[in-house]
């Protein structure tokens, strides 16, 4: 609860993944004696509906989601006429209004049946990215504990007369499952202060990363690929001079931020784009979610960046090898494919521990 408004739940009492997650196998507890199974692609897809649908509605203060009124005590209560599926099955709407609350506030909040995975980190990640994917980009994603009350996650967008915020909170259940809450709030007049993050990074563009050599090695194990160490070096530097654009690099690394909303479904942190030439200068593009917190929009970019200096060729021979390979089992995938670059993704996620 925050500030002290009683939540609606059903049951009273964190993330970069890798796209395996989407496959998980997750068991929806409707009933002690029922259950059935459903795929982690199910519940991301239910969360950007709940998402989407209360983005869309809360300039309005949800009123075209209002069904018939609950009678509570405190504040103004409705049952909610959009349907959500079997993961979000117990959704309101409330209004806290002046004088009776000193801010008022709309909100739109649905809560799950107890879930099961193989662990818990597993199910918010999932969250998470549902998200990330229906967030325009003007939401910004707080870690500040004060902000969050004790939430998982929440991102916030600041208008001149009113601020929206969603919200993500889970829960264990009574017999040792996980529940989640959602919400998506309207703040009415003056916005809350604008959240801030806690050992948030500089912008990936104009900022190096820092690496300290403890002990020369002839080759580096970069995810099962043995690259020279001189290889390795020679792209770390060429890694930090595109993400500053120093004139000395041979690449230059430009960052587009992009919302949730707009990414490829396949990948919604970061997606290379492509290289080009601006200005007489090789240049590599990627998008990054810019509803990511500071610290893992570098991350994104570091990862797209390595991307485009490997499609540059910048590699050296062990990595430009592994590149090409991953490159041709893109391609064998066919023009259809859910993520043209899922072999190269994964390789680049490989070596990209070796740059943060």
């Amino acid at each position: 609860m925050r500030g002290g408004i009683p939540k609606y739940r059903t049951e009273p009492n964190g993330m970069k993944k890798h796209l395996s997650l989407l496959f998980l196998c997750i068991f929806i507890v409707l009933a002690p004696s029922t259950a059935r199974a459903a795929t982690g692609t199910e519940f991301i897809n239910a969360v950007r509906l709940f998402v989407s649908a209360g983005l869309a509605n809360a300039d309005s203060n949800f009123a075209l989601l209002r069904g018939a009124p609950i009678q509570e005590p405190l504040g103004t209560h409705f049952h909610v006429t959009t349907a959500f599926g079997a993961f979000l099955p117990d959704c309101h709407i409330s209004g806290y209004l002046p004088p009776s609350f000193p801010t008022g506030k709309w909100v739109l909040s649905c809560s799950s049946p107890g879930l099961a995975a193989s662990n818990a980190g597993l199910l918010r990640s999932l969250a998470y990215t549902g998200v990330i994917r229906a967030l325009p980009l003007c939401f910004t994603r707080t870690l500040d504990p004060v902000l969050l009350n004790g939430e998982d996650f929440r991102w916030d967008c600041h208008h001149a007369t009113h601020g929206i915020s969603v919200d993500v909170s889970s829960f264990p259940t009574h017999d040792g499952y996980i529940s989640f809450l959602l919400e998506v709030y309207n703040y009415l007049g003056a916005p809350p202060p604008a959240p801030t993050t806690i050992g948030s990074s500089p912008a990936p563009s104009p900022t190096p990363i820092n690496i300290t050599v403890v002990k020369p090695v002839p080759t580096v194990d970069m995810g099962g690929v043995q690259v020279a160490y001189a290889d390795y070096l020679s792209l770390v530097f060429a890694e930090q001079a595109a993400l500053l654009k120093g004139k000395s690099g041979p690449v230059h690394a430009v960052e587009i931020l992009k919302g949730g909303d707009e990414m490829p479904p396949s990948f919604p942190y970061w997606a290379y784009v492509g290289k080009t030439t601006q200005n007489g200068v090789s240049t590599v593009t990627t998008w990054v979610c810019g509803n990511l917190s500071p610290p893992e929009q570098r991350a994104a970019m570091t990862d797209g960046t390595l991307m485009g200096l490997l499609d540059s060729g910048l590699g050296g021979p062990a990595l430009q090898k592994a590149f090409a390979s991953a490159s041709a089992a893109d391609a064998a995938l066919g023009p259809n494919a859910a993520d043209p670059f899922a072999n190269r993704r994964r390789l680049v996620l490989e070596i990209a521990r070796y740059f943060s």
